[in-house]
């Protein structure tokens, strides 16, 4: 999943809007993984309509995640799974008070 981050990161679409915030995919890349805690999911059981979201999915189950926030329309018809809620950004900072 990091290896799709840094790939999403590098697309000259958000790259032009990081360089305009100052920002390098590198140094993002470098803050998240300081961040975020890696985990070995259990193989990723069929449950979105797009198998490859079922990793994230899988992903959020192995940490015990709170939250999946995303903007994957695949991802967000399914609101939630094992208790893991499934949002959009301007809901996770709301939820965070940001």
């Amino acid at each position: 999943m990091i290896a799709e981050l840094e790939s999403t990161l590098t697309k000259p679409k958000l790259t032009s809007a990081l360089e305009r915030l100052d920002l390098l995919p590198s140094g993002l890349l470098a803050r998240y993984r300081l961040v975020t805690t890696l985990v070995k999911p259990k193989s990723a059981t069929p449950v979105s309509r797009d198998p490859d979201d079922d990793k994230v999915i899988a992903c959020a189950i192995a940490a015990r995640a709170d939250f999946i926030v995303t903007g994957d329309d695949d991802l967000l018809v399914l609101k939630q799974h094992e208790g893991i809620e499934i949002i959009r950004v301007a809901q996770a900072l709301a939820a965070l008070a940001i």
